[in-house]
């Protein structure tokens, strides 16, 4: 329905309007795989405010500070801009339009999105790090909720390229990429990539909700796929690593292929070390002497 090339801010609704650079205008594929070079912040606003409101906010005063497209740059403005973008072309809201194309079809029932209530007598309480409770008071923002039942039927849907009912769409997906915060880490359309073992795992992590943490990787090259959901703001990115590899992850810093898996091989155990960037590393060690690798984290998608 539409074009990677398409310009965004033909999207989007007055008084919405993105910064520019060098003559060169932020594009749906630019939002889409996070190289617009947005601020990672969506911003604040009144308490109250419309959405709409909220990103106008955000966007004034807006600088660039690179050319649009040529750095992988996370941008949780660009991905409250890009949810704009699609509600003013679907005509409807975007939780909407996720249930009626991406839940629905897969017949998962139990997601919900803001004060809707789930199917159940129990939800579960976030805790920080430290093992303290947090209210559902301190996280305002609406956000999704499901099961782990749900989010399980989402991962093995989407290592299956091949049949299932949303097959297509998640093979497209996998196979269109884009540079992402390492050369030898790519990112797929709505996934990370990570070389693992000689095949391509797709991942991804969520903690927008404080003190909950999940972390979905699939495997489409064996149909594997791992789910994690936590009531805590730790990592739970080592235990989905196991899960789907049931082994040490190997790490291979080749970028992944941008044509099918090729018959998975198991790699050697290496001695070299992976580079770790500032902070949100790609790859994070766990702790020293066990010798295992986690799958990497990122920032909140």
């Amino acid at each position: 329905e539409l074009s990677f090339d398409d310009l965004a801010q033909r999207f989007l609704p007055a008084p919405l309007r993105l910064p520019t650079r060098s003559g060169r205008a932020i594009t749906l594929g630019d939002l889409v795989f996070q190289r617009s070079g947005l601020p990672a912040r969506s911003g604040g606003g009144a308490i109250g405010a419309s959405n709409v409101d909220r990103l106008d906010n955000a966007l004034r005063g807006v600088t660039l500070t690179h050319e649009i497209g040529s750095r992988y740059t996370f941008s949780a403005l660009g991905n409250d801009l890009l949810g704009v973008a699609l509600e003013r072309h679907l005509g409807i809201q975007l939780e909407a339009a996720v249930k009626a194309r991406l839940l629905a079809p897969l017949d998962i029932t139990d997601f919900v999105y803001g004060s809707e209530r789930l199917n159940t007598k129990v939800v579960a309480t976030g805790h920080a790090a430290t093992g303290a409770p947090i209210s559902p008071e301190q996280n305002r923002r609406p956000t999704w909720h499901g099961s782990l039942l749900g989010v399980s039927r989402f991962a093995v849907a989407a290592a299956d390229t091949m049949t299932g009912p949303l097959a297509r769409t998640f093979a497209l997906m996998m196979r269109t990429r884009s540079i992402g915060p390492e050369s030898a880490l790519p990112i797929a359309l709505g996934w990370r990539v990570l070389r693992l073992q000689g095949r391509d795992i797709y991942w991804h992590d969520a903690q927008d909700a404080r003190g909950f943490s999940a972390f979905v990787a699939v495997d489409p090259s064996r149909k594997h796929a791992s789910a994690v959901l936590s009531n805590s703001a730790r990592a739970v990115d080592a235990i989905a690593g196991q899960l789907l590899l049931g082994s040490v992850p190997i790490i291979d810093t080749a970028p992944p292929s941008t044509q099918p898996t090729p018959a998975p091989r198991v790699a050697e155990p290496r001695s070299s070390r992976v580079s770790q960037p500032r902070r949100r590393s790609a790859v994070r060690r766990a702790t020293a002497g066990r010798g295992t690798k986690k799958l990497p984290r990122h920032s909140r998608p």
